[in-house]
């Protein structure tokens, strides 16, 4: 699946790492392919306990504000699911 450009003027899509073993270019590959835009980024100091991150992976949807719009645990990812989500956000 690709993103429509009107994707990105509702939502930014960064994968971010928390295993300190991981790189830049380790992230890069993890995006799947068609996702054209998203950015692989490395924690900042104290990024995981603002976002309450523990243990596990989390993804988390901000709106353009930074106000977090949703958030679920490590599991399956469902891209149309997420498109929804930022629709009906935003």
């Amino acid at each position: 699946m690709e993103f429509e450009p009107s994707f990105f003027d509702k939502a930014n899509a960064y994968l971010v790492g928390v295993d300190p073993t991981e790189s830049l270019e380790d992230l890069a590959n993890m995006i799947p392919e068609g996702f054209i835009g998203w950015v692989p980024a490395l924690p900042s100091t104290g990024l995981l306990i603002d976002f309450d991150v523990k243990v596990q992976s989390t993804k988390i949807l901000l709106d353009t504000q930074g106000d977090i719009i949703h958030r679920e645990g490590y599991g399956s990812f469902d891209i149309e699911e997420l498109i929804s989500i930022i629709d009906r956000e935003s």
